[in-house]
């Protein structure tokens, strides 16, 4: 794996990176307490109890309530001054406190910095400002806070991916290309589990598949089961490919969220790696002494990872004696770890198991 193995790495990055964000925008203005999830509903009381069997309308009625329009503004420093940025999404009321759970890249400028204006419209017609509760790039989710006394607020409920069977019926809802009046909404199939896409900022994983058509606007918009619970945020569409949807699955939004509101941002340890997912395909293909993992594709100078001595062309299989099947679990990982503790690496080598003593490090915007 040492020599030919790089290129083929940086190659599988470029190949990840296949997602469009799912956000209506225009980059010149000019031109144009915590939630609890589960069975129970969130923000209880007042939420929709969803009953299994709905039909897609039924669903729709359910949900409509609690799906928002987002709208956000701000302005970059380019070349010619100040130039005035507009972005549209779609966001979930998660509890009664007034939270809505959206895709951090709806409220997010170019440049990275969050929009100075946000507006949520509620199904009812009604718009308020809202307020920015905590945002985090790594796995794309944000959260907004609104005043529950300008606007009636009905909270979702949120179901569990552990139930999720790859087949069965999905709806997926949000103001897609922004058209006037009530969100769009399209239905199709859970097309696959534990995806792991690669978007701007962001390796998401798990991420859900799906072939309900997926749009600009939809970003942050619920993916819905077939009991009206919410199972995913939907987030991206495949490029150059038919029907080929993704949503942020709940197992991760769930404590991604609940840390948000409590903190404003997520404190997660750091590496200092860029990954590669290692597949059974590419495994074959290159000879790889094991079906997943996460490939180390190049080491930040002075991280902890370098410290420690992992190299490019390592293969990461699992940290703190938790297993690490791709890069999904290693962010999970980190997400549940503070920078300063000291965890045990075991990776692959020239075909070689090793084992690293590695002290995490602070993250800088979310890096691994």
């Amino acid at each position: 794996m040492r020599c030919a193995s790089q290129t083929v790495l940086a190659g599988v990055v470029g190949a990840l990176a296949v997602v469009a964000f799912a956000c209506s925008s225009s980059h010149n203005a000019s031109s144009t307490p915590t939630p609890s999830y589960g069975s129970t509903p969130i923000g209880s009381p007042g939420a929709a109890t969803p009953v299994a069997g709905l039909t897609t309308e039924q669903i729709v009625k359910v949900m409509a309530p609690s799906v928002v329009r987002i709208e956000s503004q701000g302005a970059s420093t380019g070349a010619f001054g100040q130039q005035p940025q507009v972005g549209v999404g779609s966001g979930v009321i998660i509890d009664g406190q007034g939270h809505v759970v959206t895709n951090n890249h709806v409220i997010t400028l170019d440049t990275g910095t969050p929009s100075s204006n946000i507006t949520v419209t509620f199904s009812g017609g009604k718009t308020v400002p809202a307020q920015i509760a905590g945002r985090d790039a790594a796995t794309d989710l944000a959260v907004l806070k609104v005043d529950t006394s300008a606007a009636n607020v009905r909270p979702a409920t949120f179901g569990s991916a552990s139930s999720l069977v790859v087949g069965e019926t999905v709806v997926a809802i949000g103001y897609a290309l922004d058209l006037p009046g009530t969100p769009s909404v399209t239905r199709g199939v859970l097309s696959a589990l534990s995806r792991t896409i690669q978007e701007q900022q962001s390796t998401i994983s798990p991420a859900l598949q799906t072939d309900a058509s997926i749009n600009p606007g939809n970003s942050g918009g619920p993916l819905v089961d077939g009991s009206g619970d919410v199972i995913g945020i939907n987030t991206a569409a495949a490029q150059n490919a038919q029907n080929i949807g993704f949503a942020i699955s709940v197992d991760l939004v769930q404590p991604i969220v609940k840390q948000l509101i409590a903190k404003g941002d997520i404190t997660r340890a750091y590496l200092g790696i860029t990954p590669v997912d290692i597949t059974p395909a590419l495994a074959s293909e290159m000879n790889l002494p094991v079906q997943s993992g996460v490939g180390i594709v190049s080491v930040q100078t002075g991280s902890p990872a370098a410290n420690a001595g992992l190299q490019a062309d390592d293969i990461i299989v699992a940290i703190g004696g938790t297993t690490v099947a791709n890069s999904g679990d290693l962010l999970n990982y980190l997400s549940q770890h503070k920078p300063g503790e000291s965890v045990n690496v075991d990776y692959y080598r020239d075909g070689t198991k090793h084992t690293a003593r590695v002290t995490l490090g602070q993250n800088p915007n979310g890096a691994r």
